[in-house]
């Protein structure tokens, strides 16, 4: 379950036994960027109005821990998506430095959760 209030967004578990709400994360947000799997739980976390800050928060909810998934220098996220078993995360991330609007460079890439490493699969030209 995921609250939006004031640009701040809680995501969090509702507790049945007790009628409430155990937050997770609360982070500042804008419009929430979210993607799940049995396990795991993505989310995008806005660190201020410079979206190279941007990263993609794993919730591994199994093991309870978290990974931080970041894209390259000078490159912000576009959008993401965790696989149905949760063990990949494939992401879409633009050069904001290169771009300009007649020129794109972007790339996409694919995080291996269990290992912990990332690949490029397609980069623009």
């Amino acid at each position: 379950m995921a609250t939006i209030r004031w640009g701040l967004t809680t995501l969090g578990v509702f507790d049945i036994a007790n009628m409430a709400l155990a937050p997770v994360a609360t982070r500042e947000t804008g419009e929430l960027l979210i993607s799940g799997s049995r396990d795991r739980l993505a989310y995008l976390v806005r660190e201020g109005p410079n979206p190279t800050k941007n990263f993609v928060e794993v919730i591994d909810w199994r093991r309870r821990k978290s990974l931080a998934v970041k894209p390259a220098s000078d490159f912000a996220i576009l959008g993401f998506t965790l696989n149905p078993g949760g063990d990949r995360l494939s992401y879409a991330a633009m050069n904001l430095r290169k771009s300009r609007s007649h020129h794109v460079t972007w790339r996409a890439g694919l995080a291996d959760l269990e290992r912990y490493e990332t690949r490029l699969s397609l980069e623009s030209g």
